[in-house]
């Protein structure tokens, strides 16, 4: 079964995960895209050490997608952070002996440990090539679940076959989709030019200010302006050169085919943006006559302080290349919660013939407000034709 999906997705793999079973509940019809190119945690180990796209928002989506709760807890499981502790229990996982082995039935346990020991084996192939003043391989904090999906990725030569095995073996509904929005084994992430010129090489970087930041006519620059803003996010190479890599076929295919496209909450910059900024991505939603949502996060963070609503809805049109196209290509209603701290002029946003629809809200353990996830599901679905279909 492999139907045309409800909605097409863009975000990241953290902050839109806790909608993600309530929307499967609802349509299992819908296509994730998420970015290649964080380059923090256990990812900048491996890409260090074995190169090859990030692949940590994948792993988290598809995790949060899953339905073999003992398969998860195995990759959902991060290792000490001694980097002689998690060596220790490394070892213990790729010997099958660690506790959470015991839940998970043999053969399953033989196909899943299969991939974490060709991870082992790559990583140990490389220790020939350090030079004495490189250090091994850190398991420190490691994910077992990004070695898995990486030792998938080195077998099959291929990200999307190592996600379609993981959909197969965790029991995923084959009518969703988990699409990386650049298919590639190389290494790549994004760069932020700001309001003032500087350079930030990195997602880790951009998602972190004040470190690593590169100013234009001084190399040695490492301040990020307190006032400045992003600009343009753009993909380097590993050398830090900017490309233009080409969108992932499938996710294109899959954008075409959806009912309804979705801009997700999330790091506008690190998450959504890097998806949108592929040229073929932008002209595509500008064609489609389906409805594109914005939902509008519930609060700021580094990447977007001072930021109103309006200006998340410039970031994107902007993102998708609509220099002096309406809004509306790009962006038909915003979904925002009751209490949201985002400001939101509602005026304005009329006078773009952009339509707003208020979201129930709740309150996270912080105290912040966040969206009523069944109001957030049921207000999405209510932007489609019925039937859903899924149904």
């Amino acid at each position: 079964v492999d139907a045309h999906p409800d909605f097409f997705v863009f975000s990241g793999g953290t902050a839109f995960n806790s909608y993600t079973s309530l929307l499967a509940e609802r349509t299992p019809a819908v296509a994730y895209c998420l970015p290649i190119s964080d380059n923090g945690g256990s990812t900048a180990e491996i890409m260090r050490i074995l190169g090859g796209p990030a692949i940590g928002d994948i792993r988290s989506r598809l995790l949060r997608l899953s339905r073999s709760q003992p398969k998860v807890a195995l990759l959902q499981h991060r290792l000490p952070g001694s980097s002689e502790d998690a060596k220790a229990e490394w070892l213990t996982i790729v010997e099958g002996s660690h506790p959470l082995w015991a839940s998970i039935p043999a053969d399953e346990k033989q196909l899943v440990r299969a991939f974490l020991v060709h991870f082992y084996q790559a990583v140990l192939a490389q220790l020939p090539a350090f030079p004495a003043s490189q250090r091994p391989f850190d398991y420190a904090h490691g994910s077992v679940g990004n070695f898995f999906f990486t030792g998938a990725r080195l077998f099959f030569a291929s990200l999307p076959a190592a996600i379609r095995l993981w959909q197969h073996i965790a029991g995923i509904d084959p009518r969703t989709h988990v699409l990386p929005v650049i298919d590639t084994n190389w290494c790549m992430t994004i760069a932020a030019e700001l309001t003032d010129g500087t350079l930030i090489i990195g997602q880790n970087e951009i998602s972190h200010p004040g470190h690593g930041a590169v100013d234009k006519a001084d190399a040695g620059g490492q301040s990020l302006p307190g006032e400045a803003r992003i600009a343009r996010i753009f993909y380097v190479d590993e050398r830090a050169h900017e490309v233009s890599p080409p969108a992932n076929p499938a996710a294109l295919q899959k954008l075409l085919e959806s009912r309804a496209i979705v801009y997700g909450v999330g790091s506008l910059f690190t998450s959504v943006i890097p998806c949108l900024v592929l040229p073929e991505i932008g002209a595509m939603i500008e064609q489609l006559s389906v409805p594109k949502v914005l939902i509008l996060n519930t609060s700021l963070d580094r990447e977007t302080r001072g930021f109103t609503g309006l200006d998340f809805i410039e970031a994107i049109c902007a993102a998708c290349h609509g220099a002096g196209r309406p809004a509306t290509a790009f962006i038909t209603h915003v979904l925002y919660a009751t209490g949201s701290k985002v400001p939101l002029d509602l005026n304005r946003v009329a006078a773009l013939n952009i339509t707003a629809v208020e979201v129930p809200a709740t309150e996270d353990t912080q105290g912040r407000p966040i969206f009523q996830g069944a109001g957030l599901v049921d207000a999405l679905l209510s932007l489609l034709p019925t039937p859903l279909r899924s149904a």
